[in-house]
């Protein structure tokens, strides 16, 4: 309600008068240990604070003055806790927990209940994502494994994939970039200690790089899913490798560079790769197309590339975290449009399987929806929480799309107009107003059901 101020520094937390300044109280029992993140529910009753000691505590906040509501151990926690939210009704309250594993777990704290309500393992930081051409599986990242494995279509967990990590070398050898072939085949997964190609239906490690001057910034498999090409070299390198590992190309950008991005043409004869100073003061940014058999170099465009795609058009779209989309014509690099973009830049970039959309993630937290025939924005998705979007990526029918945040969560979106109308109908007993399908749907009035978009 904007009258009273949350904070903490120590094990104690405090509430302030935001209008006098005045100290209203100190919550008591303080935590064991620091105490680092606190959180108000929505209905402004309660306050709450987690501790390295591994106790969330919630307070009773009223005029009466302030009172221990209760406190709650995750089962999970070894390290202390480092999140708190409370559900949108103020009977529910998430923490996240500080360990490797970056637990979040759900408690009911309504009148009578305390109960420890579900557990869901997250992975926040560097997060990523593939989509499976079967529609079924999404490969996410995992603190354990190679990847955890997701279903499609309700979000569960069906398991994780490729090998155990353990030991002082797991952090480094966590995936933070992975890239399916286009048959789903071969799974390529990307570390700070290098990366390598599973087999995904054996889990069989088919080879593994560990290059000292490494770090995962880029790959794309050729369109008939033969090669894989990396980017990530700070010598300015990026090869192209067959499914065994063996280098069969590459190209050079100067050495004072590092590749940041890659992305093979439609008919895979060619190459785009986006580069990044290793020095500000040193070369600038750009894209290069090349012939990678032979390292001709085709042309280049000044434009910092965090990602690229091809459209089906062979046209090449640059998501720049520096400035606006660009799409340049992919055989002479000429500019054919130029879009906005994202709040503190573009991260992402894909493309639908029928060629019609481009979906962006940004560091808005937002993904954004292209359309390619006029290259103006259809969509923007949020759900992210204002974190940066480290992953994009369609379903084979194009019907859904999948996003990876920051913060650790990994988004299904439903694109289909009677699905998301079958969807609503489900959750409510009576017709939508225009108003909530503008809302909700994403349309100008509500349309009758089976019938298109107006």
């Amino acid at each position: 309600n904007g009258k009273w101020l949350l904070a903490s520094l120590d094990s104690d937390s405090r509430i302030w008068d935001v209008d006098t300044g005045g100290l209203v109280a100190t919550l008591l029992p303080g935590h064991r240990a620091y105490a680092p993140v606190v959180a108000w529910s929505p209905d402004s009753r309660l306050a709450g604070a987690t501790g390295h000691d591994g106790v969330a505590r919630v307070w009773s906040v009223d005029s009466g003055g302030v009172r221990l509501a209760g406190e709650y151990a995750a089962s999970t926690s070894r390290d202390g806790l480092l999140g708190i939210a409370f559900g949108p009704d103020s009977d529910r309250l998430m923490v996240g927990s500080f360990d490797v594993e970056g637990d979040v777990t759900v408690f009911d704290i309504s009148p009578g209940g305390s109960a420890e309500v579900a557990t869901a393992a997250s992975v926040p930081g560097w997060v990523g994502m593939a989509v499976h051409p079967d529609g079924r599986r999404i490969f996410v990242t995992s603190r354990t494994h190679t990847a955890r494995v997701i279903d499609a279509e309700s979000g569960r967990g069906l398991g994780t994939f490729g090998d155990s990590l353990t030991g002082e070398d797991a952090d480094a050898l966590m995936s933070r970039l992975l890239v399916l072939s286009p048959d789903g085949s071969k799974l390529f997964a990307a570390g700070t200690a290098g990366y390598g190609v599973w087999d995904t239906e054996s889990g069989e490690l088919l080879f593994r790089k560990q290059p000292k001057d490494w770090w995962p910034d880029g790959a794309a498999w050729s369109p008939d899913g033969a090669l894989i090409a990396v980017a990530g070299y700070r010598n300015g390198r990026a090869v192209i490798l067959e499914q065994t590992g063996r280098q069969v190309g590459r190209v050079r950008e100067d050495p004072d560079h590092v590749t940041i991005s890659v992305a093979f043409s439609p008919d895979g004869n060619h190459l785009a790769t986006g580069r990044a100073r290793l020095d500000v003061q040193l070369g600038k940014w750009g894209v290069t197309l090349w012939d990678w058999r032979t390292g001709e170099e085709l042309w280049t465009v000044d434009s910092e590339a965090s990602a690229l795609a091809f459209t089906r058009d062979a046209d090449l779209v640059i998501a720049s975290r520096l400035g606006p989309l660009l799409v340049v014509d992919g055989d002479n690099g000429r500019t054919i449009a130029t879009m906005p973009g994202h709040v503190g830049g573009s991260t992402r970039v894909a493309v639908s399987p029928d060629g019609a959309t481009v979906a962006t993630g940004g560091r808005d937290g937002l993904v954004r929806l292209w359309d390619t025939r006029t290259w103006t924005q259809r969509l923007a998705l949020s759900g992210h929480d204002s974190e940066q979007v480290w992953a994009v990526g369609f379903s084979p029918d194009g019907r859904t799309l999948v996003s990876a945040g920051q913060e650790g969560s990994t988004r299904i979106w439903t694109l289909d107009l009677d699905e998301l109308l079958t969807i609503a109908s489900s959750k409510v007993s009576r017709g939508l107003t225009d108003q909530e399908c503008r809302q909700y749907l994403h349309v100008g009035t509500c349309p009758a059901r089976g019938q298109p978009e107006a």
